[in-house]
């Protein structure tokens, strides 16, 4: 008995130490869930735009949005619950509707500086989704 009582407090230890690591892994999953979703969503809008417009790399951002949104798809299955599901897609959605509006500004407003921002806040909204599948 004296010499499974080390293994004891070496199996406590480690149990003490691992649930806290699982619980940052299971944020951090919720968490690159929510990016993906986001990206998806921006992708999304982006090649909306890119074929309206007809430029010539929607071909090569609807195969960036396809790759986004089969990461999403993969990581979001690991996310238990139906509310955590449904935020997902709400911040999907969120995401598509606050990138076109984005894009609109940046093509079609008269004012060339508020056209610029929009622009601007468009590629700098979209960076992070690129640094997402190039990791």
């Amino acid at each position: 008995m004296c010499r499974s009582r080390p293994l004891l407090w070496l199996l406590a230890a480690l149990a003490l130490i691992s649930a806290p690591l699982r619980a940052a892994v299971a944020g951090d999953t919720a968490q690159l869930a929510e990016n993906y979703a986001v990206c998806a969503g921006r992708l999304a809008a982006l090649t909306e735009h890119n074929w309206l417009m007809q430029d010539p790399a929607a071909d090569a951002i609807a195969f960036r949005r396809d790759w986004t949104i089969a990461l999403f798809e993969a990581i979001s299955a690991a996310i238990p619950g139906d509310e955590a599901q449904r935020a997902l897609s709400i911040s999907r959605h969120r995401a598509r509707r606050e990138h076109k509006s984005l894009l609109d500004t940046a093509s079609f407003n008269q004012d060339p500086r508020r056209a610029r921002l929009a622009l601007a806040t468009a590629l700098r909204h979209l960076m992070p989704c690129h640094e997402l599948l190039t990791r």
